[in-house]
């Protein structure tokens, strides 16, 4: 779970440095963005990260390294469109809090 919860915050922190990171995740077309996760080798090792947290059952099993842009997407709007009440990193956190599986 921490590596993948590392990772996550690591590109959020990178993302919120950067405001044109942040255009990039608001601005790009819908099919550019996974295409270039996969070219890059970017999907393969972030669902790498997410089987070996699914496997332990930290993870929700529906969740897949094709969410990931969508989470970024969110993130970035907060980031640029953000308000004195909007704070990323608690966005982020909800959304990793999200992630973990249901409780039995």
């Amino acid at each position: 779970w921490e590596a993948f919860a590392s990772f996550m915050r690591e590109n959020a922190t990178a993302c919120a440095a950067d405001v044109g990171t942040q255009h990039v995740f608001l601005d790009i077309d819908p099919e550019m963005g996974p295409r270039l996760a996969r070219e890059t080798g970017l999907h393969d090792l972030s669902q790498q990260l997410i089987e070996r947290g699914q496997a332990a059952g930290l993870i929700r099993a529906d969740f897949s390294a094709d969410d990931i842009g969508m989470i970024m997407c969110g993130l970035a709007s907060t980031m640029h469109f953000g308000n004195p009440h909007s704070d990323w990193e608690r966005h982020l956190t909800f959304l990793l809090d999200g992630l973990r599986p249901p409780r039995a």
